[in-house]
């Protein structure tokens, strides 16, 4: 008997040494062994692969809003980065997918002072800071492929604070993203129609756009500016959010759009530009698949004053642009 129980709990103790070692392993090969540092740079982007989704990889772009001092690193050795990265208050986020057929969303992980942790939560496109606080909003990514969910971060985990709306609830409103003010408890609710909600009276307003893609507010939350997607091209407008009076309008035919197209774009921190992504030539941006076209995919910046439209580099998608002024100055960025 004391011979079985012996052998019992050696097979207890090897199992257990197997596991340890096997969640080691997959956060080793997952992150790098080195500790990162942010450059400090205007703008983060996720890297453009030329081949099938399954060739994805893990790094991402860093570069200044002229194209100077760009710098590409890896965040994580498997699985890949998928949609905009982000900086908010020293912590670099973004999401990893594992599921090479998922184009915008994963885990959500994150560095802080060069170390990674998970959030233990998969979301659907990069999630948005609400007002001045410690509160994200995001889309679940698997929950039914949908639902709201209002959370914090916490190198614990990021339980969720609360489910803002289910998967049901966003049918019948008729929304698909969610986006926080930067100004107030308020979240933008958009799709085939709009809302703004308040988080603390836990009201809804109906917001008179047009059904759109994806919306993101300016930093002082004055405008909106959306994608739309018509038919194969690509729309670009933005409102003045009091009167929601346009302001500018861009298009895109389907030739001079990739597969992910327009999906989402970024202000800078003085509301006066927006970034985002298309082909570098109007004739398309390649086949898939040959490394040469890595150069036709570009990033660029609008100038909402005058119009002008400036491509900031190449090879890159779905970009970010990054308010230094929120970051920590003991942050580790040279």
């Amino acid at each position: 008997m004391k011979m079985h129980k012996l052998l019992l709990w050696l097979v207890v103790f090897l199992i257990g040494i197997v596991f340890c070692s096997g969640l080691v392993w997959r956060l080793g090969v997952l992150f790098p062994k080195t500790a990162l540092t942010i450059p400090r740079r205007d703008i983060v982007y996720q890297t453009y692969v030329t081949g099938s989704l399954e060739d994805r990889d893990g790094k991402m772009g860093f570069v200044n809003r002229d194209g100077s001092r760009k710098e590409v690193i890896t965040v994580a050795s498997r699985g890949s980065v998928v949609h905009s990265p982000l900086v908010e208050k020293g912590m670099l986020l973004f999401l990893i997918d594992g599921w090479p057929e998922v184009i915008h969303g994963g885990d959500l992980w994150g560095y802080l002072k060069g170390k990674a942790f998970s959030c233990n939560l998969s979301l659907a496109w990069r999630p948005s800071r609400v007002g001045h606080t410690d509160q994200y909003v995001g889309r679940y990514l698997w929950l039914d492929e949908g639902g709201i969910v209002l959370f914090r971060l916490d190198r614990k985990g990021c339980p969720p604070a609360s489910d803002l709306f289910s998967p049901a609830e966003m049918k019948s409103l008729g929304v698909a993203e969610a986006t926080g003010f930067h100004t107030e408890d308020k979240i933008l609710l958009v799709g085939e129609r709009s809302y703004v909600y308040d988080l603390h009276a836990q009201q809804i307003k109906p917001l008179a756009l047009p059904p759109v893609t994806q919306c993101r507010l300016s930093p002082d939350d004055q405008q909106i500016a959306c994608v739309i997607d018509e038919g194969g091209s690509a729309w670009i407008y933005v409102f003045w959010l009091d009167d929601l009076s346009l302001r500018l309008e861009r298009q895109w035919s389907a030739k001079e759009l990739p597969s992910v197209g327009i999906r989402d774009l970024s202000w800078s921190p003085d509301g006066r530009e927006i970034v985002y992504h298309h082909c570098v030539d109007d004739q398309g941006c390649g086949v898939v698949g040959d490394p040469k076209n890595l150069y036709t995919m570009g990033i660029y910046r609008l100038n909402l004053d005058t119009g002008e439209e400036r491509l900031v580099t190449t090879g890159g998608v779905l970009p970010y642009w990054i308010d230094w002024s929120d970051v920590p100055s003991e942050a580790s960025t040279p």
